[in-house]
């Protein structure tokens, strides 16, 4: 193990208990010492690194233990290294050289306190699409290529921050994790409505960074302390991830004589509003925009006091899905079950199976708006119609799907290509349907679970089959719940489907379906999925046969059911 990979291994247990004080501005110390307007900061790194790694010095003698490089606005969008401009990597590498510069300075003046290098990185300027023209996939291949550089340069940790669009978030966060075997912290510029620019609220953002598995997450920038305390208080009941929390110095204001900006809040009173923000449960404290090493000498002098008066943390339920603008908790014991919408699925509609074939999605978002008014929570996406290209199709609707319907999405199929496809075209926390008992399927679909995060729907069939018995289904259903917690699930972000049959296949199938059921819920403590039409398939007056097994199946059966929203009978009952 290198040193390197040993700083990272130590920063990751530091940040898990006790306070974690992170640097302040890094542009505003630049342009005190004279980054002119329009120049570009991380140029310093090669032309004025000397200038670069006093600052850093200066913040770890203030107290702080992690300064973060300056590498903001490095992106091969800006640093093409064509023309004779330097490239990215030249950029990074020097930023992580003059901040580990000032790291082993730090380390060798004061061995007894703990000091770390994060590579930063900022937004790249452009939105996602729909919203904006920048290509995920392309926003991906660019953070990864910063992370995978400023990891091999010397980098403790990443710190992914002022993001306001959930879409770049995860774009960052998938970029660093792929490419980087370090603590990856992110923290979001939240707007004056508690939300970010792109809708996303603070409820949303915790439920998709908790399940993606990065090491802290929280705020920064936009507002000074006090304004950002409602948001904290938000994240700290909705998430048990560390809070990273770094406050500009209040609201930047202009000069009318002069034109320079500036920075009101003094460092003692920096440092006042802090101490609300530390009581209110963040962890990793920090100053953004006009804040200085003054600042931060202040806020460690105000809060290090603190460490036996930090909050108890609730474990927030880990049965929650989002969208970029909702988030929709799956209820333990609710009155009324999650509703699924089944429709797009091209099994039965020959006119849609013949639209995914061509690569149209009229008639899919005609379906997806559909259910979404009768009153669907969350949208199943089924594009199985045989032959290659599932994955193309999956990515293909899920965009489109997402750029016109606000529901989380459910993303269906037996092919684990294609639920990646899905999943990594998402800009949301959504249901994986579907992993069975099967080895292949657990081998190939709990690590998407793992890295993509999102709620988890288990298949009680195996290599032998889906068993006749409801002790054979609770078995494999067993089983399934034992894989998922071994590769890093929780029981909360599973929903296990004891597979509903026609009840022509076998005399008992419904009653062993719902004993199956009840069983999994109050054996195994996981939640329940139906996919109630699958009673009536083949079969005629399939709505009042539909109809009658979800009236049974609501009797302490199950918790979410996929069925049609577009039958009004169907949603009278659910709505009862």
């Amino acid at each position: 193990m290198s040193r390197y990979s040993q700083k990272a291994d130590a920063l990751r247990a530091r940040i898990t208990h006790g306070i974690t004080y992170m640097d302040g501005g890094m542009g505003t110390q630049l342009q005190a010492r004279g980054l002119g307007a329009g120049e570009l900061p991380e140029l310093w790194n090669l032309n004025r690194p000397e200038d670069v790694t006093a600052i850093h010095r200066a913040y770890f003698a203030a107290g702080a233990h992690v300064v973060t490089t300056n590498t903001f606005g490095a992106n091969a969008l800006k640093y093409t290294g064509k023309d004779g401009k330097p490239g990215v990597a030249e950029i990074v590498r020097a930023g992580v050289a003059c901040a580990m510069a000032a790291r082993d300075t730090a380390d060798t003046e004061m061995p007894d306190r703990p000091h770390f290098v994060a590579l930063d990185i900022g937004p790249t300027g452009r939105l996602i699409a729909p919203m904006g023209d920048l290509d995920f996939e392309e926003a991906v291949e660019l953070f990864g290529e910063v992370a995978r550089i400023g990891c091999e340069s010397g980098a403790d940790a990443i710190i992914i921050e002022t993001m306001s669009d959930c879409a770049e978030t995860r774009a960052a966060v998938l970029g660093a994790m792929e490419n980087a075997d370090l603590p990856v912290f992110v923290t979001n510029a939240y707007e004056q409505n508690g939300r970010l620019l792109t809708g996303t609220s603070p409820e949303g953002m915790a439920a998709l960074l908790g399940g993606m598995g990065v090491s802290a997450m929280g705020l920064n920038c936009s507002f000074g302390p006090d304004r950002m305390l409602p948001v904290v208080r938000r994240l700290a009941k909705t998430s048990s991830l560390p809070l990273l929390v770094s406050p500009n110095a209040g609201l930047p204001v202009t000069d009318a004589a002069t034109g320079r900006t500036y920075y009101s809040v003094t460092p003692e009173e920096f440092a006042a509003g802090m101490v609300d923000i530390v009581l209110a449960g963040a962890t990793l404290v920090g100053g953004c925009c006009g804040t200085t090493p003054d600042h931060i000498r202040a806020l460690v002098a105000a809060t290090e006091q603190l460490v036996d008066k930090l909050p108890a943390r609730p474990a927030p339920s880990r049965s929650v899905l989002t969208s970029r603008t909702r988030v929709l908790a799956v209820a333990d014991d609710a009155d009324v079950p999650l509703v699924v919408g089944e429709c797009i699925n091209p099994s039965g509609r020959p006119t849609l199976a013949q639209e995914i074939a061509d690569g149209d999605t009229d008639e899919m978002l005609d379906l997806a708006m559909d259910q979404m008014d009768c009153g669907a929570q969350v949208l199943d996406i089924n594009v199985a119609i045989g032959g290659e290209g599932e994955s193309a199709r999956m990515k293909a609707a899920v965009c489109a799907v997402q750029s016109m319907v606000d529901l989380p999405l459910a993303f269906d199929s037996s092919n684990a290509k294609a639920l990646e496809a899905g999943l990594r075209a998402y800009h949301g926390r959504g249901i994986i349907n579907s992993l069975t008992g099967k080895q292949s399927s657990l081998d190939a679909v709990l690590p998407l679970a793992k890295k993509y995060g999102g709620m988890v729907v288990g298949l009680t069939m195996d290599e032998q089959g889906i068993p006749s018995t409801a002790q054979g289904r609770v078995d494999i259903a067993a089983r399934i719940v034992a894989a998922a917690e071994a590769a890093g699930l929780c029981r909360e972000e599973l929903l296990i489907d004891p597979l509903v049959l026609p009840e022509y296949t076998a005399e008992d199938a419904t009653e062993v379906t719902l004993e199956a059921a009840r069983r999994i819920r109050s054996e195994l403590g996981v939640k329940v999925l139906l996919a109630v039409s699958n009673v009536s398939y083949g079969m005629r007056d399939r709505e009042s046969i539909n109809i009658e097994f979800l009236r049974r199946a609501m009797d302490g059966c199950v918790d979410a059911v996929m069925v049609n929203p577009l039958c009004d009978a169907v949603m009278e009952l659910l709505e009862q």
